[in-house]
């Protein structure tokens, strides 16, 4: 185990992204279909996108702390 892997950001992100591949929605797929009009279209999920959002700064941090 590295010494990174220790600090409470790593395991946040951990944490998070195991929650948004548990999705209800998209089960981790980040998009989802739904009806419009008759229609299937394909969108980003509304319950877990808002958590990879989050995750892009956590994992840009961590390549810092691992330089």
């Amino acid at each position: 185990m590295e010494p990174f892997e220790n600090l409470l950001i790593f395991k946040l992100k951990e944490e998070l992204r195991a929650a948004a591949e548990k999705c209800p929605n998209c089960q981790g797929a980040r998009e989802y279909p739904f009806l419009s009009r008759g229609r299937e279209n394909i969108v980003p999920c509304v319950r877990c996108e808002p958590i990879y959002r989050i995750l892009e700064p956590l994992d840009t941090a961590l390549e810092i702390l691992k330089e």
